[in-house]
């Protein structure tokens, strides 16, 4: 287990870690899910007590992405590999979503399956409480949000606005992303 966790710091392919622990791939892939399942049971299930939170979900590809695959079955996601989607759970491409409290700078990660909307909006509901202020991207999963919510908008090359035109920008994710 902890040549397990020091390869999944290092970044390194499950491919990698197999050969190195002598057992099959199949197997490393099941212990990288099953070690944030069981670091999920520890975490807070209560909403976070901010009235601002930023939201964000990041996918992580457990080290293999541009790696040489001759399986046709253990492709890693990238660019332009033709795989329509985000990518899943199931093809190694996690989706990990956080809100993190403004200005408690309290963070609730977590790991998901789906990246559909449903999944996201059930995310913002349990973690934020009725009437908190959301911040994301402009991600459509945020859409349904039954908060207060505002967007930056990533693709338009935004990163941060004024949104109510004091001459501060309060309007960004910036703390989300940097974790």
């Amino acid at each position: 287990m902890v040549l397990l966790l020091r390869g999944n710091a290092k970044g390194e392919s499950s491919r990698t870690l197999a050969a190195e622990l002598g057992i099959g791939d199949q197997t490393v892939l099941t212990l990288r899910h099953a070690i944030p399942a069981q670091a999920e049971g520890l975490q807070p299930e209560t909403p976070l007590p901010d009235q601002e939170v930023e939201a964000d979900g990041r996918f992580q590809n457990a080290g293999e992405k541009g790696e040489s695959h001759l399986d046709p079955a253990d492709l890693p996601r990238r660019r332009g590999n033709r795989c329509r989607g985000h990518g899943t759970y199931e093809n190694d491409r996690t989706l990990i979503l956080g809100v993190v409290g403004r200005p408690s700078g309290q963070v609730w990660w977590r790991e998901v399956h789906h990246t559909d909307k449903a999944t996201l909006e059930a995310h913002g509901h349990r973690f934020t409480r009725a009437g908190t202020r959301v911040y994301s991207d402009e991600w459509h999963g945020y859409e349904g949000l039954e908060r207060p919510h505002e967007t930056v908008h990533h693709g338009q090359r935004e990163w941060a606005r004024d949104g109510d035109g004091d001459g501060r920008q309060e309007l960004y994710i910036h703390t989300t992303e940097g974790m």
